[in-house]
């Protein structure tokens, strides 16, 4: 007996092993493989067996009707090797796009494989008996044309196309090429999960609608295009019975970006503008792509809660389909007494395909569920596109926090009230006070913070300065209003810095006129953001209108033509304003970041700068990027 067939069998066997670890390859079709080489590895066997013994093993002995049939064994065997390995490897569309065929080749494979057992005609080999091999026939022809459906689904559905999430739904973009895994789950248990979710947002409330967990979107990279009501408390809770039975996984190592996109990106980033241009490049091929997608049904329904009632807690219940145990039924009594009904409202939930079904129904809807009318009821994890690229430009696009200060209260993190963000990763600088740069995403934030203050005419604010702060820094602050007023409070900052006790002083004053009676409600209405960062950055002035405004107020242009025309500023001329500043008064002109803010009326050795670093009157970051 060859040691071919032998070696064979083996790597057979250790093939539909490693494939038991694969989800997409159903166990009936694994078994049925190793199966199929049961056997002739008997043969093999018995051979090994009698040799032992001294017995005869030689083939004769076996009574074999035709000895050829040895090399058709071979033949039959090698053919099995190469089909399972083929099938262990069907991750994506690019492989077996005709799914069907899988079947046709299996059965061609194993129906000469039979032959050759036949032939053999020892009486010790073992076939499958007619009964089982229809069963396990029926469970291959059942997993292939799920696989076949999905496909279907994922090119319907645009699965594979990077995705805009806004108020108004999920658009679809770009096409992106790319393998996927498709696994059943919950085939065999035929469980039931039943969910409720505290939404104590209106943007909560928006993701759940879209089917998007909010706990699996990292909000420290990037925002939704939402409006300004997103994250205005919410009062509601999230009731699903999901039933899932299919997971879709996209493998972000074998996503093939356009070169168009690269391109492009490459492009936006050397712009004097490189945000907006950025920004261009995701609306046109979208800021997620899909990581994970379960497929199934799912019934849902998202209902306020009644005044006097607290905010349910997050529960998850198992259960079968008969949705009788007595957990489930003190779930739906606690959580029907706690949701608002209206008088055209009844008590129900709602299907994937907008059916309403009662408590019930749930029964009746969950014993005709199947792989027939699948939905997305759920996009489990999404990627932000930026993601995909390769280090060195993903480097250049996200911003790089330094690790010089690593003490836990000094770690910068994402912060911000606003609900109109969107990937404020890509730019340090912000576009709606004027300050951007190619640069500026180079910068490194040693430290920075924020304090929140009530009115006051005049108001001091100490800050430490951190230990293990490098030589050459700059302290930049900003103001900002919370309620935006025409006839508000106007702030400029005194900085001082105290050696002694190394600490930087600021005192903030209100150069307005506005009468102090205004404002004698103790209500903290603004806010004092500060930061450490190194030196000897060059950035672009815009004319971009905010509150905080970094340029030449209005009353020195003149004084600036006249003086300068078309020449660089020195840098004794430009100082900070924080009043509305209209595009013609603002100067395009380039000038170093250490020069930032030392004011012409105010500067004085003491005040702005000392042999360690540089403090400035420089409008920063409120660590977010507006529209």
């Amino acid at each position: 007996m060859s040691n071919d067939m032998s070696n064979d069998i083996y790597e057979i066997k250790q093939i539909c092993l490693t494939a038991r670890y694969n989800k997409s390859i159903r166990s009936a079709f694994i078994e049925l493989v190793i199966f199929s080489t049961e056997p002739i590895a008997n043969l093999l066997q018995y051979q090994k067996d009698s040799k032992k013994v001294g017995r005869n093993f030689d083939l004769e002995h076996l009574k074999l009707k035709n000895l050829i049939t040895l090399e058709k064994f071979k033949n039959s065997l090698t053919n099995i090797k190469e089909f399972v390995k083929c099938v262990t490897q069907i991750h994506g569309s690019t492989k077996y796009q005709d799914v069907a065929s899988i079947k046709e080749d299996f059965d061609q494979i194993i129906k000469e494989y039979c032959t050759c057992v036949k032939e053999l005609n020892p009486n010790f080999l073992k076939m499958l008996n007619p009964t089982e091999q229809d069963l396990k026939d029926d469970e291959i022809e059942d997993f292939i044309k799920a696989q076949s459906l999905i496909q279907s689904l994922v090119r319907d559905k645009k699965l594979n196309y990077g995705l805009i999430i806004c108020n108004r739904g999920i658009n679809f973009k770009y096409k992106f090429e790319t393998q996927i895994k498709i696994n059943p789950i919950n085939r065999d248990a035929g469980k039931f999960y039943i969910n409720s979710v505290s939404v104590k947002t209106q943007m909560d409330s928006l993701l759940l609608k879209y089917s998007i967990k909010p706990s699996k979107i990292n909000f420290e990279y990037f925002q939704l295009i939402l409006n300004q009501s997103v994250n205005e408390p919410a009062n509601q809770v999230y009731l699903e019975i999901q039933y899932p039975l299919w997971e879709i996984v996209f493998e972000k190592e074998n996503m093939k970006l356009p070169e168009k996109l690269i391109k492009d990106i490459k492009i936006a980033l050397e712009h004097n503008d490189p945000y907006h241009e950025l920004l261009k490049v995701f609306d046109e091929y979208g800021y997620f792509v899909p990581s994970r997608v379960i497929l199934g049904h799912k019934l849902y329904r998202m209902s306020c809660l009644k005044r006097n009632k607290t905010m349910l807690g997050k529960k998850k219940i198992v259960t079968r389909e008969y949705f009788e145990t007595m957990e489930f039924t003190e779930f739906w009594k606690e959580w029907s007494n706690s949701i608002r009904h209206f008088s055209f409202d009844e008590l129900h939930l709602s299907s994937m395909n907008s059916g309403k079904f009662e408590r019930e129904d749930i029964k009746e809807w969950a014993s005709f569920l199947s792989d027939n009318n699948l939905q997305i009821i759920c996009w489990d994890k999404l990627h932000s596109l930026y993601e995909l690229l390769d280090n060195n430009l993903k480097r250049k696009v996200n911003y790089r926090f330094p690790l010089l200060l690593r003490k836990p209260s000094l770690q910068f993190k994402f912060w911000s009230i606003y609900s109109n963000l969107r990937m404020f990763w890509i730019m340090v600088g912000l576009p709606e006070i004027g300050f951007y740069s190619p640069n500026t995403r180079d910068i490194s934030i040693f430290a920075s913070g924020s304090h929140e203050f009530a009115y006051a005419k005049k108001l001091g604010i100490s800050i430490l300065v951190p230990e293990n702060l490098p030589a050459n820094w700059n302290f930049g602050v900003s103001f900002q209003y919370l309620e935006n007023c025409d006839c508000g409070p106007k702030f400029r900052a005194t900085i001082h810095y105290d050696k002694i006790n190394n600490e930087i002083i600021i005192t903030i004053h209100d150069e307005s006129n506005i009468p102090y009676s205004m404002y004698n409600k103790p209500k903290n209405k603004y806010l004092l953001h500060w930061c450490f960062l190194p030196r000897d950055h060059e950035i672009l002035v815009d004319n971009i209108k905010c509150w905080e405004i970094l340029g030449v107020l209005p009353e020195n242009q003149e004084m600036l033509d006249d003086n300068f025309g078309n020449q660089e500023i020195p840098a004794d001329n430009i100082f900070l304003g924080n009043q509305m500043t209209s595009a013609d008064n603002i100067l395009e002109k380039r000038f170093n970041l250490s020069l930032i803010g030392q004011d012409v009326y105010e500067r004085s050795e003491e005040a702005m700068s000392y042999e360690d670093g540089v403090l400035s009157h420089w409008v920063l970051m409120h660590y977010s990027i507006m529209f």
